[in-house]
């Protein structure tokens, strides 16, 4: 991990991903770095998420990001396009 990152920088909650990570592996060893490098990640995924929904909301008249955005977003992102 790079030294210029930490758990100061994430605002997910460390020990909530380290419980996650723990339920989630066979041997339920979770390092910080590990869950820190996690959680920078998802941050990284939620702020997109909410980026597209906003320009649906707005094209929908909103200013206000709703569930339906959301769901709209997860299935554009998970969604099997043709070559």
């Amino acid at each position: 991990m790079p030294e210029d990152v930490n758990g100061h920088d994430v605002r997910l909650g460390i020990n909530v991903i380290k419980d996650i990570g723990h339920e989630s592996t066979k041997h339920g060893r979770i390092s910080k770095d590990a869950a820190i490098r996690i959680a920078l990640q998802e941050e990284k995924r939620i702020q997109e998420k909410f980026r597209l929904a906003e320009i649906l909301a707005e094209r929908s008249g909103r200013k206000t990001v709703k569930e339906v955005d959301i769901r709209t977003v997860d299935q554009l992102l998970n969604a099997d396009l043709p070559p």
